[in-house]
């Protein structure tokens, strides 16, 4: 189409904003030769102190130890995926995730960051799938270890995600909950650019 007052790329760039990675390797196996003792929660909660630091290394070994020395909720292997997301490692962090989804406990942190990864490599439909279980099960969640990440990012995401695979009506109803002010007629080629536009103009508002 010509005449865009917005361009499609720059939601495809923007999900190079979710969130920064870095270079280093994980390491997803949580059976480690040596064995660890201490108290699993305490590791991860110590685990989560350095992730909040933003000492993703430091963090990923502690909630490793923590995996080794028994624990059984999803806290040490949905923190273990989200350092190792945060490092660039998506697969090894796919792998935390997967293996703590059977554990018990909350599991919002844990299907946000499928989401978040999803995202990233423009797998939209999953990436909307993840994100609505975590609305569904908590409307006002946050995830409390990264500032500024909630649902107002996951309804950000998902509306550009809905908008890049053509669901312009499902896009608008999600924008209309970050902008209820905004109008645009969806049956004209203006009234698609203006959605566009919203979602462009809106995601440094969201996401920071």
């Amino acid at each position: 189409m010509t005449g865009k007052k917005w361009t499609w790329l720059s939601l495809l760039l923007a999900s190079l904003l979710v969130l920064s990675v870095g270079l280093i390797g994980c390491d997803d196996d949580d059976e480690d030769d040596d064995v660890v003792t201490g108290n699993p929660v305490e590791l991860a909660r110590e685990g989560w102190d350095e992730f909040e630091d933003l000492n993703y290394s430091a963090a990923l070994e502690l909630f490793e130890q923590a995996i080794s020395a028994g624990a059984r909720s999803t806290d040490a292997w949905g923190g273990a995926g989200w350092s190792c997301y945060m490092m660039g490692d998506h697969t090894a962090a796919l792998d935390f995730w997967e293996d703590g989804f059977e554990r018990i406990g909350d599991k919002n942190d844990i299907l946000t960051g499928q989401g978040f990864e999803a995202f990233d490599r423009a797998d939209h439909t999953t990436c909307i799938e993840k994100f609505s279980q975590v609305i569904a099960d908590n409307p006002s969640y946050q995830f409390e270890h990264h500032s500024g990440t909630d649902v107002l990012d996951l309804t950000w995401m998902m509306a550009s995600s809905h908008l890049l695979q053509g669901n312009f009506t499902e896009s608008y109803e999600l924008v209309l909950v970050l902008n209820p002010n905004f109008s645009a007629d969806l049956g004209t080629e203006a009234g698609r650019d203006a959605l566009g536009a919203e979602l462009d103009r809106l995601m440094p508002i969201i996401r920071g």
